[in-house]
């Protein structure tokens, strides 16, 4: 599951205990990403002091990039040529990184509906608990999504992606500011 990696990239893993704590969070929640696809951590960073960390996973199809900030994780698929960086410097390019519920909705041909902003008596999750659920949502699109990150796109279905990533951000944000009008 862990690789050696290239000069002093998992050096984390073992001076961070935030990164410590979180990949192995990881590797409890979403076992099958390292079972049945062949994931190896190729990647770790954090910061000793404050509890973030930067984990990306690599298979022979694509990466799986992991960020925890304040408890929340986050999740991103990209190709193997992604950038290891804590930003995301090709959004809305199809050799960045990407969210997991848009690559769905691109392959599926997904009706888009934005997500509900009110948490209102919303009790917070743990980081494991998140965890769970991107496994959750991860899980049964594996194999479509790791296969489209990994293929040898075409540059009609690149563009294709790239057009419906931008039109889903741009519905997203129309249904939101008609959702919460005057607040967005």
């Amino acid at each position: 599951m862990i690789s050696s990696g290239e000069g002093d990239s998992l050096g984390d893993l073992e001076r961070c205990p935030y990164c410590r704590r979180f990949f192995a969070q990881i590797e409890a929640q979403l076992a099958f990403l390292f079972d049945q696809y062949g994931f190896r951590l190729i990647h770790c960073e954090g910061a000793a002091q404050f509890p973030v960390c930067l984990v990306v996973l690599e298979s022979a199809d694509c990466r799986v990039r992991f960020v925890v900030d304040r408890g929340i994780p986050e999740i991103a698929i990209g190709t193997k040529s992604a950038r290891i960086a804590w930003e995301n410097p090709g959004e809305g390019a199809i050799e960045g990184w990407q969210d997991p519920v848009a690559l769905v909705d691109f392959l599926e041909a997904r009706e888009i509906r934005a997500p509900l902003l009110d948490r209102e008596g919303a009790v917070p999750q743990a980081s494991e608990e998140h965890l769970a659920r991107i496994s959750d949502l991860l899980q049964p699109h594996c194999d479509a999504i790791f296969e489209f990150m990994g293929s040898a796109l075409s540059e009609q279905r690149r563009a294709e992606c790239a057009r419906f990533l931008e039109s889903r951000n741009e519905e997203i944000l129309r249904q939101i500011r008609e959702r919460y009008p005057g607040q967005v």
